[in-house]
């Protein structure tokens, strides 16, 4: 929708439909606005798709909140962008560096302000945590598997963001795996990798690398 007036004030701006559809509100001020210390919240629904609020002026959007929902189980991958406050004229704004989405501990969304733009950029705490719960363990295990050799996104597997889940991105999830796993989770999950590898020089390379790290972690 389109709202003409000069906006002032540091309530709550929701610029999506009542709905749950993404959305615009755009702001036909006439003269410079002032948000700062308001509170911005938006919902992400896919890649480049979100909800804007726009100004046609001059902005000052200081000490800015901002809060993120995924629509429809979401999940964005590390390095997308999403331009979510932007204006007209001259943009000067503020807002926390990074900050983190209401029950996912493992993704981040870092904020950079341009002349015109606040732009919002996904980013994942540990590599190899794919759902984002924050522990790199089992279930992104099976992200992994159920992606390999066809997955080309980080959150079906692709830890590097090389375009292929494979081995390479086994290696990150493996090293980066939580404090609390048993030797048990480490030999099924080497199992599976050998059964993955049709080398037989690479598979023996594993199975080492899996039986040294199983005799330090006894150790």
């Amino acid at each position: 929708g389109t709202l003409v007036a000069n906006v002032n004030g540091n309530g709550i701006y929701r610029p999506g439909n009542s709905d749950g559809t993404v959305g615009t509100l755009n702001v036909d001020n006439s003269a410079t606005s002032s948000i700062s210390s308001a509170r911005l919240e938006v919902d992400l629904f896919d890649q480049n798709v979100n909800d804007v609020l726009a100004f046609g002026d001059n902005l000052f959007a200081n000490d800015l909140d901002i809060a993120v929902d995924l629509a429809g189980g979401f999940l964005p991958n590390p390095g997308d962008d999403f331009t979510v406050l932007t204006s007209g004229g001259s943009l000067t704004a503020s807002s926390p560096d990074a900050f983190e989405v209401a029950g996912l501990p493992g993704l981040l969304f870092t904020t950079l302000v341009t002349s015109s733009d606040l732009i919002l950029t996904a980013d994942n705490a540990i590599d190899g945590d794919f759902n984002y719960d924050g522990t790199v363990d089992l279930a992104d295990f099976g992200i992994l598997r159920a992606g390999f050799g066809s997955g080309d996104e980080y959150v079906l597997g692709d830890a590097n963001q090389d375009g292929t889940v494979d081995l390479a991105d086994f290696g990150i999830l493996r090293a980066n795996f939580g404090s609390s796993v048993t030797p048990s989770d480490l030999a099924m999950m080497d199992a599976w990798a050998l059964t993955a590898v049709p080398e037989p020089t690479v598979a023996l390379g594993l199975a080492g690398l899996g039986g040294l790290m199983l005799r330090r972690r006894r150790a």
